[in-house]
């Protein structure tokens, strides 16, 4: 099947113009507010802002709602439903936004079909974890719509009146106000918030709960399957720090492995880091892990890190190399630009199809289910269950011996360069996780360690670069070749630049690590 929520569209960058696939996502960012039985909707046309209203005629619709038993989707703020009526039927997946606009989500919309989009239940599998999904609820709504114009942005108020049904029997009736921005313009934010003080003062109330919370009642104050843990003490015992830090970082793996498979913009680099955090953590601090059980985690964690390593590194060269291409002459980069193009994206093609092959995996699964199991019961060893503050600093200090160590061995050699941002990534990320515990010291050291994997980060990348060059120029001749051996070169000087500025660089951060008693 053609997955309908899939596009084409032309992205330019560098004044290039390329055809990619994404989904159709639409972000919704909307307001709901209870009103009672007896609500009168206020005089819109009063409010100073909106300048057009246009009330369209009223009609019904029907929305099933899918779900696990236990709510594994609604439970990570993501929802699933079949609405039959209004301009919108077919299948809605609506998944929340982990950065941008307050009360904003991506909506994901198929047409209309029998059974749950197949292209739906791959999005979400790796939070189901083999569980079915099924019909739970149904809500009747009858919905009385207005657009309103203020300027450049265009809102939908609705007015709904809202039947609950359970196996087929009604429960609970209740009206809902709600207003969306259908087209976000500079000031939509303001003008949200004018039309919400309206609907305030005529007796609207503000509500963060949706329609379909109001139908599954109790079991919507439950947590995802990795629970938010509070934030530990520098007093409290280092399991409880551990298995926080591991909470966090299997958090952000599981969503951006959501991402991943929808193919949102970064999904691959954040699940990347995420598996790196995770080995990371496993191995600064092996002296507080069982160390069979951590070893088997990191062992399959750095084969998902592989397995979406072909994807990134191509995302990497795809932005790279095309915007470096622009500082060649114009009778070069006529052929070389078309040429990298072509080359590029058959390579990301390929990686993308080898990378979901591994989210499909029975592998992955595993590993899935172990990273949910670890934010449970993590296999910590006795010295775990000692204040943190104790037995969490010596590890860390450990790490960045190990970084100072692989910094003096800097010398020509690209290989010593790819070994120090490895180690400084190590000691990066044990920072970073302990931040929270033991304060602005750590956070200091913590940002400028952030500045010097990025810094070694380009350096590898214009590395790479010229590696990946040399092998294009195997199949290129003529003046193709020669603009690779340009760009090549234009590579060497942009690394040659980056070892100057890691440089400068790393003697601040000796000194933060000082600050911090590291």
């Amino acid at each position: 099947m053609a997955f309908q929520f899939l596009d084409y569209v032309y992205a330019d960058y560098a004044g290039y113009s390329f055809l990619v696939k994404v989904p159709v996502a639409h972000r919704e960012v909307e307001r709901k507010f209870v009103v009672s039985e007896d609500f009168v909707l206020p005089d819109i046309n009063a409010v100073p802002s909106i300048t057009s209203v246009t009330k369209h005629p009223g009609f019904s619709m029907e929305a099933i709602y899918f779900d696990t038993v236990d709510l594994a989707l609604f439970r990570w703020g993501i929802t699933l439903r079949q609405r039959r009526g209004g301009e919108d039927a077919g299948w809605h997946l609506k998944l929340p936004v982990r950065s941008g606009q307050k009360d904003a989500r991506d909506e994901l919309h198929v047409s209309d079909q029998s059974e749950v989009p197949a292209a739906f239940v791959e999005i979400v599998s790796p939070l189901l974890m083999g569980r079915p999904l099924q019909p739970l609820v149904t809500l009747n709504t009858v919905r009385q719509p207005f657009d309103l114009i203020s300027a450049d942005t265009k809102i939908e108020l609705v007015n709904d009146r809202v039947s609950i049904f359970e196996s087929g029997n009604p429960t609970t009736v209740f009206r809902e106000v709600e207003i969306e921005v259908i087209t976000c313009g500079q000031h939509a934010d303001a003008v949200l918030d004018e039309l919400s003080v309206v609907l305030v003062a005529a007796g609207a109330e503000p509500s963060s709960i949706s329609k379909v919370a109001r139908a599954f009642g109790k079991r919507t104050l439950q947590g995802p399957d990795v629970a938010q843990l509070p934030t530990p003490k520098a007093t409290d015992l280092a399991a409880d720090a551990l298995r926080a830090i591991i909470t966090t970082d299997v958090t952000r793996l599981l969503l951006a492995d959501v991402d991943v498979r929808r193919d949102a913009n970064d999904g691959v680099h954040q699940m990347r880091v995420a598996a790196r955090r995770l080995r990371s953590a496993l191995r600064t601090f092996s002296p507080l892990f069982d160390q069979m059980w951590a070893d088997g985690l990191r062992e399959d964690l750095a084969w998902i890190a592989g397995e979406l390593g072909n994807v990134r590194d191509t995302e990497v060269l795809q932005r790279r190399l095309i915007l470096h291409a622009q500082t060649l002459p114009d009778s070069v980069r006529v052929d070389l630009v078309p040429f990298l193009v072509e080359f590029l994206d058959r390579r990301q093609d390929n990686a993308r199809s080898s990378a979901l092959a591994a989210l499909r995996s029975d592998r992955h699964d595993y590993l899935i289910e172990d990273l949910v199991q670890a934010t449970r019961d993590p296999q910590v060893t006795d010295e775990a269950f000692q204040p943190g503050s104790h037995v969490l600093i010596t590890p860390v200090k450990r790490s960045f011996r190990v970084l100072k160590r692989a910094m003096n061995r800097l010398d020509d050699d690209p290989a010593t360069w790819h070994a120090a941002r490895i180690k400084a990534k190590r000691t990066r990320y044990a920072v970073e996780s302990l931040s929270p515990i033991f304060g602005k010291e750590y956070v200091r050291l913590g940002k400028l360690l952030s500045q010097l994997t990025e810094e070694l980060g380009t350096h590898q990348d214009a590395t790479v670069a010229q590696q990946q060059l040399a092998d294009m120029a195997d199949s290129a001749s003529g003046n193709v070749a020669f603009g690779l051996g340009m760009l090549s070169a234009y590579e060497l000087s942009v690394a040659m630049h980056d070892r100057e500025s890691v440089s400068r660089l790393w003697p601040k951060v000796k000194r933060a690590a000082r600050g911090a008693g590291l």
